[in-house]
């Protein structure tokens, strides 16, 4: 990475990101060997990414073909208009982040015990309220769904981070952003204000 003060390393934090995007674009090489992205919903779950899919289709295809990918995900934060820090010109407009990198190799996971347990992770962060009979592979009424659903888990060669946050300005120009955005006072805005501070 060029930047290199935008670089997070932590497994920590990064895990601590990756459990708070929604979702991430999956990164795979096709038949004609070009680049192919989907997202998908994501989940991380015994230091391993996980997500799930039908039986078939091309990601599917070209999974088994070719198992390395490259997985990004990114937790927007506050755009930063240009007159936060120069009243004329446009080039300081941007928009700070959050993003983790994940690259390993794809495997099918087949066991039905393990497919339960994450896909249950998964359900408890898209349903938090619940309403939802246990996943439980010796219950007839999942064990069609759990052998009719794909599970696929990434295990990590290399995890990184880019958060950028303000970290390659002066202490100055970091302190009038966050004093702009806690006027602004837009929920992300003070949510992007308590990351600075974490990581000024």
């Amino acid at each position: 990475m060029r930047r290199k003060e935008f670089l997070i390393t932590d497994k920590k934090i990064l895990e601590d990101v990756i459990n708070k995007c929604e979702w991430g674009t999956l990164a795979l090489i096709d038949e004609n060997n070009s680049p192919y992205q989907v997202p998908v919903n994501h989940i991380w779950y015994d230091s391993t990414l996980y997500f799930h899919s039908a039986m078939a289709g091309k990601k599917i295809t070209l999974l088994k073909k070719t198992p390395k990918v490259h997985f990004s995900m990114v937790l927007p934060l506050s755009i930063i208009p240009s007159y936060f820090t120069d009243s004329q010109k446009a080039c300081n407009a941007t928009q700070f982040f959050m993003s983790v990198s994940v690259s390993g190799a794809a495997e099918f996971v087949t066991d039905l015990s393990v497919k339960s347990h994450v896909l249950t992770t998964l359900m408890q962060r898209l349903q938090a309220e619940g309403r939802y009979q246990k996943i439980d592979p010796s219950d007839e009424l999942y064990e069609k769904e759990l052998k009719a659903t794909n599970l696929v888990a990434i295990k990590p060669d290399n995890i990184s981070g880019k958060f950028k946050l303000g970290q390659n300005l002066n202490e100055e120009k970091k302190s009038h952003i966050i004093n702009e955005l806690q006027k602004r006072g837009q929920p992300i805005d003070l949510l992007t204000v308590s990351y600075m501070k974490e990581f000024m």
